[in-house]
């Protein structure tokens, strides 16, 4: 996040609380929160926002926005966690509908409709030959 994005955050936060940051507030704010991707910090400054300030209107302190970035990272991983195992689930139907129609075609039961044309298959490439 660059500080301009940053300024643009505290200005919000500072604008909900009616309170104005020092520049030491905003350099210490910069250097616990600076390393957030920026979605990520509007989302917790928008949360922080009306969670924290609803009650008592004063500036959060750095912690209470540490800690909602926590939460805020983790949800995020875990959305990026479900979709990469759906793309996973997707590419493994994929290649076992594949793989399965090559495997039918060896054996003389030609799927309905292959995904694929099957490549050329040498029957003796798939059985291993024992020598007595």
């Amino acid at each position: 996040m660059t500080k301009a994005e940053f300024a643009q955050c505290l200005a919000y936060l500072s604008a909900a609380a009616n309170k104005a940051f020092t520049t030491e507030q905003a350099e210490v704010y910069f250097d616990q929160l600076g390393g957030l991707p920026f979605e990520v910090f509007k989302t917790v400054v928008r949360r922080v926002t009306r969670e924290h300030l609803t009650p008592y209107p004063t500036l959060p302190p750095v912690a209470a926005l540490v800690q909602v970035a926590r939460d805020e990272m983790r949800r995020h991983l875990e959305l990026e966690q479900q979709e990469l195992r759906r793309l996973r689930d997707e590419r493994q139907k994929a290649i076992n509908e594949v793989v399965c129609g090559y495997v039918g075609e060896y054996f003389g039961q030609v799927s309905k409709e292959p995904r694929l044309p099957a490549p050329p298959i040498q029957k003796q490439s798939l059985v291993k030959r024992v020598v007595p």
